[in-house]
């Protein structure tokens, strides 16, 4: 997670980056949430790390981090790592039913 985003942090254009502040859109967990779901099918067992890098910001990956707690609470996904600090490993629960209340999600 730490070297995702000093990736991100290294790639900033510094002669752009003082040119004003520019507001943030929103990023709706919803659509990431599905994002997070489809990429899982394609993918079925893949590094955390991986889903990751294909967000944009920062806040895309905070946003990202999120969906994916949500789709362990509700059994889609789980999680695997072997020791302390090594890679996380995502996989699809095959046949998992668990329903996710878009209503109750709030956009970050």
């Amino acid at each position: 997670f730490t070297e995702v985003l000093r990736r991100k942090r290294d790639s900033i254009d510094t002669m752009r980056a003082n040119f004003g502040k520019l507001e943030k859109e929103k990023v709706p967990l919803k659509d990431t949430i599905l994002s997070v779901v489809r990429y899982s099918n394609l993918n079925h067992r893949y590094k955390f790390r991986d889903l990751l890098e294909e967000q944009t910001d920062k806040t895309h990956v905070i946003v990202a981090f999120l969906a994916v707690l949500e789709l362990i609470k509700v059994g889609r996904i789980k999680i695997s790592q072997i020791d302390n600090f090594s890679e996380i490993f995502i996989e699809v629960v095959e046949g998992a039913t668990g329903f996710i209340d878009f209503d109750t999600l709030e956009d970050m």
